[in-house]
């Protein structure tokens, strides 16, 4: 079961690549994991890479990109 939600499907253009994608945002309760991963993979370079990622204001703006 994805810990995902579905938002919609969209075309985006990076680094020169286009691509058609799907955006999906965070179930409610998967926080505490992404917090827990980004501490174990940021803590060794100090609060400030962390503390930006895991406030509630980022939380309610994490989504996740899967091509489509």
């Amino acid at each position: 079961m994805s810990r995902f939600w579905l938002v919609e499907k969209r075309r985006i253009r990076a680094g020169g690549l286009e691509r058609d994608v799907s955006f999906e945002l965070v179930q409610p309760g998967l926080e505490k994991d992404l917090q827990r991963e980004y501490h174990a993979k940021y803590d060794r370079y100090g609060p400030g890479p962390v503390g930006t990622v895991v406030t509630a204001e980022a939380e309610r703006a994490t989504l996740r990109l899967l091509p489509s």
